[in-house]
């Protein structure tokens, strides 16, 4: 059941090398991050996808349609200025595409993002403001249980509430990326890229056996996100990444 690397996020993980000496370094980040897997209406994911670009996996079993709820705590310049004010919570939409030519790509269709991080470095981040709630209580059995509640308000209205509650386990390290790296591209201009090189550490809560997963709840409103997420989708891999250390940066 994991798909943080096999489904919408299995383009996540796709590595190109880059030379190194072509790039420059754009900004740094620390945050932790839950990652959700859904299965959505095929035609609802495509409309967001830039022209020449066919959704990833449609009509199959698997998620087609990525959210990344993540809690930036650090947020900065390569000289250590901070960006956006050095903080931010986001939302984050992720749908993976080829095209004719056998090109595969991760884009990023939509993020939801604080006013002053819009239009954001893809160009496709829109207002929103944040209220999030996160507790973890451990008890005689050392079973840390986990509860996260996320409620993001647009400022074109509409919105979303997360309800979760889990129970964590070991994470597993995926090492930092010195020479290749990730490549992500937008869905507002698709040849436009940067590449991440990451240091992590995630619990694929899903994928565990029996799931960890205890209760999971998403309210959605307005058109934008209805139009996405209407009821009929279907929650296929949750994961959470207690720390995620980024470096980004441009070709």
């Amino acid at each position: 059941m994991q798909r943080y690397f096999a489904a919408a996020g299995a383009a996540l993980t796709l590595s190109l090398t880059v030379p190194v000496s072509a790039e420059t370094l754009s900004q740094r980040s620390a945050e932790s991050r839950v990652t959700l897997g859904y299965r959505v209406t095929d035609a609802a994911v495509q409309a967001l996808l830039p022209a020449g670009w066919t959704l990833s996996g449609a009509g199959g079993p698997g998620a087609n349609l990525t959210l990344i709820f993540t809690d930036r705590a650090l947020y900065q310049t390569p000289e250590g200025q901070p960006i956006a004010g050095g903080r931010t919570r986001d939302v984050i939409f992720i749908a993976s595409a080829s095209n004719a030519a056998g090109q595969n790509r991760t884009f990023v269709v939509l993020t939801l993002s604080p006013e002053r991080a819009t239009p954001g470095p893809y160009g496709v981040s829109i207002p929103a403001t944040f209220e999030t709630r996160t507790q973890t209580v451990t008890g005689a059995d050392e079973k840390p249980l986990s509860e996260q509640h996320w409620k993001v308000q647009l400022a074109e209205g509409g919105g979303l509430e997360l309800d979760l509650r889990y129970e964590r386990g070991p994470v597993r390290r995926g090492a930092m990326q010195t020479t290749g790296g990730q490549l992500v591209y937008s869905a507002k201009t698709p040849d436009f890229y940067r590449i991440y090189r990451t240091e992590s550490g995630t619990d694929a809560v899903s994928a565990a056996s029996p799931s960890r997963l205890r209760s999971s709840s998403l309210k959605v409103t307005g058109a934008r996100l209805t139009t996405l997420l209407n009821g009929s989708e279907r929650l296929v891999s949750m994961s959470e990444t207690p720390y995620y250390l980024r470096e980004v940066w441009l070709p």
